[in-house]
This record gives structure tokens, sequence and C-alpha cells, in this order.
């Protein structure tokens, strides 16, 4: 990650995101989601900077080796339901069942694909 690259996003932020005077991003009196998203962005930006100094070298398979590695690896994870938890026993629970999971400023749906 160059200096360049820190002070072009830096450059949106201010010029762009912010430019009209507001103190949150989404214009609002308080912070929400999208605000701790910016910040978050810009922490994890500013933790690349030396990231590849601290990176240890790859390491170098060919052939048969490569694609016996390749071909006994797993794709995805495993599937489980931890069917013991309270909150799914209380709730009643179980794989794909449709639900809700959201904080208070983006809601959200989709079917449960594992718990754990």
């Amino acid at each position: 990650m160059a200096a360049a690259d820190i002070r072009d996003a830096m450059e949106i932020l201010e010029t762009k995101l912010l430019a009209d005077g507001r103190d949150w991003v989404l214009k609002t009196d308080r912070p929400m989601l999208a605000d701790i998203e910016v910040v978050w962005l810009f922490e994890w930006t500013l933790s690349m900077v030396d990231a590849k100094a601290k990176e240890s070298p790859a390491e170098e398979i060919k052939g048969d080796a490569a694609a016996s590695k390749i071909f006994s690896s797993v794709y995805a994870e495993e599937e489980r339901v931890v069917e013991a938890e309270a909150v799914v026993t209380v709730q009643g629970l179980k794989k794909d069942d449709l639900v809700n999971v959201y904080p208070t400023d983006n809601k959200d749906m989709g079917s449960i694909g594992e718990f754990g």
C-alpha cells in the first residue's frame, strides 16, 4: 500500500463524503454503521503499509506434489448444525430456517446454513 493510495482515500473522504460540513458519513446526528465501516477501512489500510515486509515466503511446490495438495484440499467448510445451543433450542431453529439478523441500522434476511 503506497502512501499515495492512503492520501487519495483521505482526499475522497474529506472532499466528497464530508465536504458539506457533516460530522457523520450519512449526515445523521450520531455515528452509524457506515461511519464505523469508513474508520475500519482506513485502519485496515494503515495496517497494510508494512505487511509485505512481515510476510513469510510462500512454499514452492511443483507437479505431482501440487496436484496432490490441490485435489486433497477441502473446497469449503463442512456444514454443521449445533442444535444443543440454547438460542437454537429456545427458538426451535433448524437448518434452512429463514431468520432476521441485524444491527439497529441495517436489516437483512437469510436462511440458516450453519450454527456454531
